[in-house]
């Protein structure tokens, strides 16, 4: 885990070189990356665009998260993750779509409720559902701060 931008580049350097070194029959990797656009000009955004870059290239999994107006980008940071053409896009808007340069039409944006987006995967999306868990608030579950919980209430 490496947080700022010295640290980052540190970090992204070390895991490049560890990819270039596995080769093909090195160990799986999965590379996260938190608040993408916060690294967008910060000075390590082309050591972290280089690891995703090699990583990509060598079937590894990379995540970014990232406000989808960043991945609309064809440039910097950005451009390094949209190579692969492939993650999730959750409640797409219009705009999201240039993110992985598909279409997603079909589905209107009244069908688009919470949890449901695209898996798009080279290109291709596929519609789907991710679950979202339900606060105990919401189902009528009252905790008190001990922790002990109230009966849920009968209906």
């Amino acid at each position: 885990m490496a947080v700022g931008a010295e640290a980052c580049e540190e970090a992204a350097e070390r895991l490049r070189s560890q990819v270039v070194d596995a080769g093909d029959d090195g160990p799986s990797m999965l590379i996260v990356v938190e608040r993408a656009q916060d690294l967008d000009n910060s000075g390590c955004e082309d050591a972290i665009a280089d690891l995703v870059r090699e990583a990509v290239g060598a079937e590894q999994v990379v995540i970014a998260e990232a406000d989808s107006a960043f991945f609309n980008s064809s440039y910097g940071l950005a451009g390094g993750f949209r190579g692969g053409r492939s993650g999730i896009s959750l409640q797409p808007n219009g705009d999201d779509s240039q993110a992985f340069s598909v279409d997603y039409r079909g589905v209107s944006t009244d069908q688009m409720l919470e949890g449901r987006g695209f898996l798009v995967t080279r290109g291709t999306p596929e519609l789907i559902q991710v679950a979202v868990p339900i606060s105990l608030a919401d189902r009528g579950i009252e905790v008190q701060l001990d922790g002990n919980r109230v009966p849920e209430p009968t209906v």
